[in-house]
């Protein structure tokens, strides 16, 4: 996530009291462009270029209104469009804005840019300036802003959801209730070590300090145990294609994505290297790769590094496709777990390596040079001939259940909305100085000053999430109006 983060935030230097534009969206000739413009001359900008119609004509807020758009210094008429009026604080940046909606002409939009960039104050927006301009304002924290990348770059239907729901608010929703949470239990312990001596402070509220903090550890612990499903949802389910030589993979693998990514030949070990591929399962996103096969022996230094690559690849792969023929499937004549790990280490993975604790899916395949075919009842693993292409739809079905056990997906909704990597870092930081409270806390006689410290630590690491920071006169507020201090 923090790569497309940080394209919002490359460029430091904002002069806010700039007024600037941009070129929102566009499409071509024969469709329509969106100038977006922000800041304090932005009615400046509508009165030049609509030549200040009169009062009885005047923009209102938010409605769309057709206007004829002119030069303002060479009064040659540049378009007639949609001109939208958003008065601040209700604006995207909460500052005055507008839309110029222009046909989508080079020559229509450059001009209207040149005559913008022509007026005193005003200048090009930088990369991701209205989104930064509306986290100075307040109207979005960083977690709704990377919700608003994550809905500009979604390429599926679920990744569109997940990170419409995050800029929405719904994931700092939770970060905000748990921050109040934080801020009421140091809002405590700051009164006790400022007003203990002089006040009559109930001692009660150590114990429900004591009691919140429990709630937030376990809360935390059970939102990060989530086994990276809202990741693999942002960013894809990472599947590896393991089997022996010439087995299939790059056959299947060229099934699935529907066009010739791997070489595929009769003459085994085609692939050396990870042949890698992005594509979307149902609405999922599948980062899919066909890796070289494996065996125990070789002497072959590239097929080694082959191999290497591939269980490499495998033990950070969220899902394996285990692909095998099916006579070797028949002649074992084992349950489908003792199958796999039977198979796993025939081919040089271990019992102890991670790729075993891995969700597995097994692909049976040449199941055309079979006469007996098992019935296709059998849900723990699926039958394909990859040369007759049979058996490839019931193989994505397999794959798209297996899918949605992963990512916990529920088809009438996402529930929620679970971490990305850089919210993961701070809430483990978090995590681990609540832990170092709790320790400190449970002896008799602790310093409430040290304890604070673990506290407003714990809090610094949850606000940097969010970009927002408590301040002293939030924090007194939560001292006067939590406890009775004085009369």
């Amino acid at each position: 996530m923090l790569p497309r983060l940080s394209y919002l935030f490359t460029q430091t230097r904002c002069i806010s009291n700039n007024t600037i534009f941009a070129l929102s969206s566009g499409y071509g000739k024969c469709g329509v462009a969106v100038i977006r413009v922000s800041g304090p001359k932005t009615k400046t900008a509508i009165t030049l270029l609509t030549k200040a119609e009169p009062k009885s004509k005047e923009l209102q807020p938010r409605y769309a209104s057709l206007r004829k758009l002119w030069h303002p210094k060479t009064n040659d008429l540049i378009d007639k469009g949609l001109v939208l009026w958003f008065p601040a604080p209700n604006s995207f940046t909460g500052e005055d804005c507008c839309e110029f909606q222009v046909h989508g002409s080079t020559a229509v939009v450059s001009t209207i840019c040149d005559t913008l960039n022509g007026i005193d104050g005003f200048r090009p927006a930088l990369a991701g300036e209205f989104a930064k301009r509306a986290f100075r304002s307040n109207k979005l924290d960083l977690i709704e802003i990377e919700g608003l990348a994550d809905l500009i770059h979604a390429e599926t239907d679920i990744q569109r959801k997940q990170a419409l729901l995050q800029a929405d608010g719904v994931l700092s929703k939770v970060y905000a209730e748990w921050r109040k949470t934080m801020l009421r239990a140091l809002a405590c312990f700051e009164a006790y070590i400022d007003f203990a001596e002089d006040e009559n402070i109930e001692p009660e509220t150590i114990d429900h300090v004591q009691r919140d903090v429990d709630k937030l550890i376990r809360d935390m612990n059970r939102f990060l145990n989530d086994s990276r499903k809202g990741e693999m949802r942002r960013n894809g389910v990472k599947t590896a294609i393991l089997g022996e030589p010439n087995v299939g993979k790059s056959s299947f693998m060229n099934h699935i994505c529907q066009k010739p990514i791997s070489i595929v030949a009769s003459i085994e070990g085609t692939t050396r290297d990870i042949v890698e591929s992005s594509f979307n399962i149902a609405g999922f996103p599948v980062v899919i790769a066909d890796t070289a096969g494996l065996r125990n022996h070789t002497i072959d230094p590239i097929e080694k590094e082959g191999i290497h690559r591939a269980k490499q690849y495998a033990a950070e792969a969220d899902l394996i496709i285990l692909l095998v023929e099916v006579s070797t499937l028949l002649a074992a004549k084992m349950n489908v777990d003792a199958f796999k790990r039977m198979h796993l280490n025939k081919m040089g993975i271990t019992d102890d390596n991670e790729i075993l604790q891995k969700e597995i899916i097994v692909i049976a395949n040449k199941c055309d040079l079979v006469e007996n075919v098992p019935a296709r009842d059998d849900t723990d693993i699926v039958y394909v001939s990859c040369t007759q292409n049979k058996g490839i739809d019931c193989a994505l079905e397999k794959i798209e259940q297996t899918l949605r056990k992963l990512t916990d997906y529920n088809p009438t909704g996402l529930a929620y909305v679970p971490p990305n990597e850089r919210h993961r870092q701070f809430v483990v930081k978090s995590l681990q100085h609540l832990g170092d409270f709790k320790s400190f806390s449970g002896s008799d006689g602790f310093d409430f000053s040290i304890a604070a410290v673990y506290l407003r630590e714990s809090l610094h690491q949850l606000e940097s999430i969010s970009g927002r920071t408590i301040d002293n006169e939030e924090m007194y507020d939560f001292i006067f109006r939590q406890f009775c201090i004085g009369k």
